[in-house]
C-alpha cells in the first residue's frame, strides 16, 4: 500500500507539472534573447539568431574629366597662346576637349586661339593625348623691311598640331605639358622682295623667330613654321 501511495503522488505531481513547462516554452521561444531560455547563458553570449552585420560601402571614385570645365593659365616658347596666356577648356567627355584663349603672343603680335584635344589614353589622374589648334596674331608694328615695298600683314594665321599629357592629382588641380609644330598660312603676304633685295637691306639676325624670317621664306617661295612648348597650370569644375 505504501509503494501504490508513493507511486499515485508521483503520477500526479508529473501530471500537475506539464501545463507551467507548456506555457513556459513558447514564451522562450518567442524571446530568444531571455536568459531562461533552454539554451542557457551560452545562447544569450552568441546573441540573437539572423543578426547582420553592417559593413560601410567605399563611395564611388569620381570621374575627373567627364563634363569638367577648366579655366588656367599656360607659359611657353610660340604656340597659340605665345610667351604667356589664359583659356578656358570644356570637356563633354573624358575623351574629348575644347577649348580657347587669348596670349601675349611673341614678335607677331599678341595672340587668339583655339583647339581640339582628343585623349584616347585617360586614367583616374593621367590623360594623354593629341590636338590641333588655329591661332591669330595681331601685329602691334606694321612696318617695311624695303622701302616702298608692303608693310607686315596686320593678322597672322597659324594652324597647328601637338601632343600633350595632362595630371589632374585631385579634384581640383590640373597641370598640362605640351608641345607641336605649327605654320604660318598664306606665307606669300610676307613677300616683300626677292633674295638678293634682302641681302641688300642687310635685314638684322634674331636667335628668336621674327617677321623677317617669314618675310625671307615668302622670297624663297617656301612654307614657314615653328616648333613651340607650353607648360599649362589651373583649376577644374565638374558640371
Amino acid at each position: 500500500m505504501v509503494r501504490r501511495a508513493a507511486w499515485i503522488s508521483a503520477s500526479v505531481a508529473l501530471i500537475a507539472s506539464r501545463p507551467a513547462a507548456a506555457q513556459t516554452a513558447p514564451r522562450d521561444a518567442a524571446n530568444p534573447s531571455s536568459g531562461a531560455s533552454a539554451s542557457g547563458p551560452s545562447a544569450a553570449i552568441a546573441g540573437p539568431a539572423g543578426r547582420q552585420t553592417l559593413v560601410p560601402r567605399r563611395a564611388p571614385r569620381r570621374n575627373r574629366w567627364s563634363m569638367t570645365l577648366s579655366w588656367g593659365g599656360s607659359a611657353g616658347v610660340a604656340g597659340p597662346l605665345g610667351l604667356v596666356g589664359t583659356y578656358v577648356e570644356f570637356r563633354p567627355w573624358r575623351y574629348v576637349g575644347i577649348a580657347g584663349g587669348v596670349g601675349g603672343g611673341g614678335s607677331f603680335g599678341p595672340a587668339a586661339g583655339a583647339w581640339l584635344s582628343i585623349d584616347p589614353i585617360s586614367l583616374r589622374a593621367v590623360s594623354l593625348g593629341v590636338d590641333a589648334n588655329a591661332s591669330m596674331n595681331l601685329a602691334l608694328v606694321q612696318t617695311s623691311v624695303i622701302p616702298g615695298r608692303p608693310n607686315f600683314p596686320a593678322v597672322s594665321g597659324w594652324l597647328g598640331v601637338g601632343a600633350h599629357v595632362q595630371i589632374r592629382p585631385n579634384r581640383s588641380v590640373f597641370v598640362r605639358i605640351g608641345g607641336g609644330y605649327q605654320w604660318l598660312l598664306d606665307v606669300q603676304r610676307y613677300r616683300m622682295g626677292t633674295d638678293n633685295e634682302l641681302a641688300a637691306a642687310g635685314l638684322p639676325e634674331f636667335f628668336f623667330a621674327t617677321p623677317i624670317d617669314a618675310v625671307r621664306a615668302a622670297a624663297r617661295n617656301e612654307s614657314y613654321g615653328l616648333p613651340y612648348a607650353h607648360i599649362d597650370f589651373g583649376t577644374y569644375w565638374k558640371l
